[in-house]
């Protein structure tokens, strides 16, 4: 397995799902220092991602050098999006955003990628990877910040399920168009292991989050915050578990999952 590149998509995945998040949030008393965690935080896992793939040198192909640039291209607004001031924060997110898709289309049209099924595929898996963890990390704004409203927690929590079904949606529907190539033909068919990464993949990756989102849901009808921190906690982790599968699974069978 090459680990660069899928450290390097799983990491664009991450930075833009929290700044989608962050743009879906809108203004929330929470504090500079929430916005400016989270933003930096973007940031990070953006720059990361970008460093990481120039480790392998200079791409070579016109597709690939615009996904390493716009990949990169996420970091440079990051001081706005950092803004306490919600109009100029909202403008840098919205440019952030729209680098981080071009990096994602460029992935998808690129010399290796599987075309528009990929791209919005890709765009979900995004905001399910960021916008999981972005919810749990908003969470713990419920600990420091007296009367915080419920609502943007439950906001963000109907955001991420919806993308999570969504996620599934797509995945399915990739899976389904490749099975008879996958089953038959030239490649042999599935081995257990692979049974097992399906598993992951649809299971821990999917399913478990959307009950998990659920859960969520019901524990905040209760204002029981600190229970559907957990549960999001919980869900991150099984989210990028699955989210790292696909990516892994889909470079090994050249299937959007």
């Amino acid at each position: 397995m090459d680990w660069i590149p899928l450290a390097t998509r799983l990491g664009l995945h991450i930075a833009l799902g929290y700044l989608l998040s962050l743009l879906f949030l809108g203004p929330a008393p929470v504090g500079k220092f929430f916005y400016q965690m989270t933003g930096w935080t973007a940031a990070i896992a953006a720059g990361l991602a970008g460093l990481l793939a120039l480790s392998q040198g200079w791409p070579e192909q016109t597709m690939e050098q615009w996904r390493v640039a716009a990949t990169l291209g996420t970091v440079v607004p990051a001081y706005w999006y950092i803004s306490n001031k919600p109009k100029v924060r909202r403008r840098a997110l919205i440019v952030a955003c729209l680098s981080g898709i071009g990096a994602l289309a460029a992935q998808a049209f690129g010399p290796h990628g599987l075309g528009s099924l990929q791209l919005a595929g890709d765009l979900a898996g995004s905001a399910v990877a960021g916008g999981v963890c972005f919810a749990m990390v908003f969470g713990h704004g419920y600990l420091t910040v007296p009367n915080l409203p419920f609502s943007h927690l439950v906001r963000i929590n109907t955001f991420t399920a919806v993308v999570l079904a969504l996620r599934l949606l797509l995945s399915a529907t990739a899976l389904a168009l490749a099975w008879s190539r996958l089953t038959g033909g030239y490649r042999p068919e599935l081995t257990t292991f692979d049974w097992l990464d399906l598993m992951v993949r649809f299971g821990v990756g999917l399913f478990l989050p959307l009950l998990f989102a659920w859960m969520v849901h019901s524990s905040l009808r209760y204002r029981n915050n600190q229970s559907a921190t957990g549960i999001l906690y919980a869900s991150t982790v099984l989210v990028w578990i699955g989210e790292a599968v696909a990516l892994h699974l889909g470079g090994r069978w050249e299937v959007a999952l």
